[in-house]
């Protein structure tokens, strides 16, 4: 019993027809390919451009809160308040001049 496989309408195509067809379906595909690397290079490239500002930033906060912190544990340097007498770690001594004020307002 043969293998009968149906026939597809419209004319057969030649070798030159179908070679063609394979090559224009490897030139999609290349392009297909290349255009997904790009894609998935930009998207990486966006991704770590991105991770660097967020982790420049909660370098910059911590940073500035820390500085916070230790000026406030600074502001008594005989280790009355906050220190526990330690000297700063730029070595730089902290004062705090005590005042009072009086608010004068200018009547027009």
């Amino acid at each position: 019993m043969p293998y009968n496989t149906p026939e597809l309408p419209g004319p057969r195509r030649g070798l030159l027809a179908r070679l063609m067809a394979a090559i224009g379906a490897l030139v999609a595909l290349t392009a297909a390919a290349v255009i997904g690397i790009f894609a998935v290079m930009i998207t990486f490239g966006v991704l770590v451009i991105g991770t660097v500002a967020v982790m420049a930033r909660i370098w910059w906060l911590r940073r500035r809160f820390q500085a916070h912190i230790g000026s406030r544990g600074q502001a008594n340097t005989t280790g009355q308040a906050g220190n526990s007498g330690q000297q700063p770690a730029d070595g730089a001594a902290h004062t705090v001049i005590d005042g009072e004020y009086t608010v004068v307002e200018r009547r027009r």
